[in-house]
Protein backbone atom coordinates (compact mmCIF):
# COMPACT_ATOMS: atom_id res chain seq x y z
CA UNK A 1 0.00 0.00 0.00
CA UNK A 2 2.63 2.66 1.12
CA UNK A 3 4.45 1.34 -1.77
CA UNK A 4 2.02 2.38 -4.50
CA UNK A 5 1.50 6.07 -3.22
CA UNK A 6 5.22 6.54 -3.15
CA UNK A 7 5.53 6.09 -6.35
CA UNK A 8 2.43 7.69 -7.66
CA UNK A 9 3.93 10.75 -5.26
CA UNK A 10 7.01 10.27 -7.24
CA UNK A 11 5.24 10.36 -10.68
CA UNK A 12 3.42 13.64 -9.96
CA UNK A 13 6.55 15.25 -8.65
CA UNK A 14 8.27 14.55 -12.09
CA UNK A 15 5.01 15.92 -14.12
CA UNK A 16 5.10 19.54 -11.88
CA UNK A 17 9.06 19.17 -12.47
CA UNK A 18 8.55 18.91 -16.18
CA UNK A 19 5.62 21.68 -16.22
CA UNK A 20 8.04 24.00 -14.25
CA UNK A 21 10.64 23.87 -16.77
CA UNK A 22 8.48 23.86 -19.74
CA UNK A 23 7.75 27.48 -18.04
CA UNK A 24 10.80 29.06 -18.56
CA UNK A 25 11.46 28.82 -22.06
CA UNK A 26 7.69 29.97 -22.91
CA UNK A 27 6.32 33.41 -23.41
CA UNK A 28 3.20 34.68 -24.63
CA UNK A 29 3.22 37.13 -27.24
CA UNK A 30 0.14 39.69 -28.23
CA UNK A 31 -1.11 41.34 -31.45
CA UNK A 32 0.70 39.17 -33.16
CA UNK A 33 -1.30 39.57 -36.53
CA UNK A 34 -3.25 35.81 -37.39
CA UNK A 35 -3.21 34.54 -41.12
CA UNK A 36 -6.26 34.24 -42.82
CA UNK A 37 -5.27 31.01 -44.69
CA UNK A 38 -7.78 27.73 -44.24
CA UNK A 39 -4.57 25.25 -43.90
CA UNK A 40 -3.28 24.74 -40.53
CA UNK A 41 0.42 24.32 -42.22
CA UNK A 42 0.27 27.90 -43.67
CA UNK A 43 -0.92 29.77 -40.42
CA UNK A 44 2.15 27.69 -38.41
CA UNK A 45 4.40 28.78 -41.14
CA UNK A 46 2.68 32.50 -40.89
CA UNK A 47 3.35 32.73 -36.71
CA UNK A 48 6.88 31.22 -37.19
CA UNK A 49 7.45 34.00 -40.03
CA UNK A 50 6.13 36.85 -37.51
CA UNK A 51 7.89 35.54 -34.65
CA UNK A 52 11.17 35.54 -37.13
CA UNK A 53 10.75 39.24 -37.57
CA UNK A 54 9.92 40.24 -34.38
CA UNK A 55 13.13 38.53 -33.35
CA UNK A 56 14.68 40.27 -35.46
CA UNK A 57 12.71 43.74 -34.79
CA UNK A 58 14.13 43.30 -31.42
CA UNK A 59 17.70 42.71 -32.89
CA UNK A 60 18.17 39.22 -31.32
CA UNK A 61 20.11 36.52 -33.30
CA UNK A 62 20.88 32.79 -32.75
CA UNK A 63 17.52 31.99 -30.81
CA UNK A 64 16.05 28.66 -31.68
CA UNK A 65 11.97 28.94 -31.53
CA UNK A 66 10.65 25.28 -30.18
CA UNK A 67 7.01 25.87 -31.35
CA UNK A 68 4.53 28.21 -31.62
CA UNK A 69 0.78 27.59 -30.36
CA UNK A 70 -2.04 30.18 -31.34
CA UNK A 71 -4.39 30.73 -28.21
CA UNK A 72 -8.02 30.81 -28.27
CA UNK A 73 -10.08 29.84 -31.52
CA UNK A 74 -10.20 31.68 -34.38
CA UNK A 75 -12.19 34.72 -35.21
CA UNK A 76 -14.54 35.25 -38.54
CA UNK A 77 -12.97 37.65 -40.71
CA UNK A 78 -15.83 39.23 -41.02
CA UNK A 79 -15.18 40.13 -37.49
CA UNK A 80 -12.43 42.96 -37.64
CA UNK A 81 -12.88 44.49 -34.43
CA UNK A 82 -11.71 41.37 -32.48
CA UNK A 83 -8.22 41.51 -31.87
CA UNK A 84 -5.98 38.63 -33.06
CA UNK A 85 -5.48 35.40 -30.69
CA UNK A 86 -2.27 35.18 -28.17
CA UNK A 87 0.51 33.46 -29.38
CA UNK A 88 2.71 30.94 -27.11
CA UNK A 89 6.28 30.86 -28.00
CA UNK A 90 8.28 28.22 -26.84
CA UNK A 91 11.81 28.68 -27.08
CA UNK A 92 14.87 26.63 -26.47
CA UNK A 93 16.28 27.88 -23.44
CA UNK A 94 15.48 29.91 -20.35
CA UNK A 95 18.70 32.24 -20.67
CA UNK A 96 16.96 33.10 -24.34
CA UNK A 97 13.24 33.92 -22.67
CA UNK A 98 14.79 36.42 -20.58
CA UNK A 99 16.45 38.38 -23.45
CA UNK A 100 13.42 38.05 -25.29
CA UNK A 101 11.45 39.95 -22.23
CA UNK A 102 13.81 42.11 -21.56
CA UNK A 103 13.75 43.53 -25.21
CA UNK A 104 10.12 43.00 -25.60
CA UNK A 105 9.30 46.81 -24.33
CA UNK A 106 10.66 48.11 -27.25
CA UNK A 107 7.74 46.67 -29.30
CA UNK A 108 5.50 48.38 -27.04
CA UNK A 109 5.97 51.48 -29.13
CA UNK A 110 5.77 49.83 -32.79
CA UNK A 111 2.73 50.96 -34.60
CA UNK A 112 3.04 48.42 -37.67
CA UNK A 113 3.59 45.01 -36.82
CA UNK A 114 4.36 45.29 -32.87
CA UNK A 115 3.20 43.43 -30.59
CA UNK A 116 3.12 42.62 -26.79
CA UNK A 117 5.11 40.16 -24.96
CA UNK A 118 4.03 38.78 -21.66
CA UNK A 119 5.86 36.35 -19.25
CA UNK A 120 4.28 33.38 -18.40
Amino acid sequence: MYQGSLETQLIEDKVEEQEIQRRKTTVIAHWVPESDSESSEKRIDHDLCQVAAMLHELDIEGIKVEKVIRLGKKHPESDESSRPGPLKIILDTDKNKIQVIKRAKNLRDKKDGGCIIINK
